[in-house]
């Protein structure tokens, strides 16, 4: 059968993975699969008979992740998250009924709000944070005023189809996204931001462990990139790129894994 959402989660933390699915059957009460994508192992989990769980073992970049993910899901809808979250209560729930009031309109995008621990959590439960013009390296003449960023949500798998899904030059979660916002409303999907939070993530410091090659990746790597693209003084937007993108990636992340 057929799921109604495949939930993406690029991971590197495979201890907090029950904790993700035990939140996720508490804001979604429908047929899923939850498509883990990790350099590591899968761990064993208690699982429920309406649900599923589909593992890819990459040792690539976040971005990469996001790809393989969304190439492989089964369903027509599809979420993404990350490894460190808990999901509200039935915050998925009123996405999903939201879509139906839009008939199921796959250019339509549904936006959900998140929170990061204490960083920037206020104006994270705010509409603003997810409109492109309130980040100032999102605010540009080449991009809409009007335009919205999404970061977690529910996105059809025909509209991402039809841009070919992430671009895999970006590294980072946050810019690959922002990307991918952008290509989708230039290509007329529509983005809706819902009023409730979907999940709580920790905030990773800048240097922490683990999280140091997403924090470089972000800033140093991926940031440049973004306005070298759409800052661009002569800017023609590039709506569709290879869906096959991901193959140009390093099969091992360098900055995680520098010496091999």
């Amino acid at each position: 059968m057929i799921p109604q959402i495949s939930l993406i989660i690029p991971s590197i933390r495979p201890a907090l993975y029950q904790g993700v699915y035990d939140s996720f059957l508490k804001t979604w009460h429908g047929s899923f699969e939850i498509i883990w994508v990790s350099p590591y192992d899968m761990p064993k989990l208690k699982t429920i008979p309406r649900g599923s769980c589909q593992f890819i073992k990459d040792f690539g970049c976040p971005s990469r992740a996001l790809q393989l993910g969304f190439i492989n899901a089964r369903a027509q809808w599809l979420s993404f998250a990350t490894d460190d979250c808990i999901f509200d209560s039935d915050t998925l729930n009123q996405a999903w009924r939201t879509l139906h009031r839009h008939e199921f309109d796959y250019k339509t995008v549904i936006v959900c709000k998140y929170t990061e621990s204490d960083n920037w959590s206020k104006w994270m439960m705010t509409p603003f944070y997810y409109c492109a013009y309130f980040h100032a390296d999102l605010r540009h003449s080449n991009i809409p005023f009007w335009f919205k960023i999404y970061m977690n949500g529910l996105i059809s798998k025909q509209a991402m189809m039809d841009v070919g899904g992430f671009d895999t030059r970006f590294e980072s979660m946050a810019y690959t996204y922002n990307d991918l916002s952008m290509r989708l409303q230039f290509n007329g999907c529509n983005f809706l931001i819902e009023k409730n939070r979907l999940d709580h993530c920790t905030w990773q410091p800048a240097e922490n462990s683990d999280h140091s090659p997403v924090h470089h990746a972000c800033l140093d790597h991926d940031r440049p990139l973004f306005q070298g693209v759409y800052w661009a003084k002569k800017f023609v937007p590039k709506v569709k790129i290879p869906i096959d993108n991901w193959k140009q990636c390093p099969a091992k992340w360098p900055r995680r894994y520098p010496n091999e």
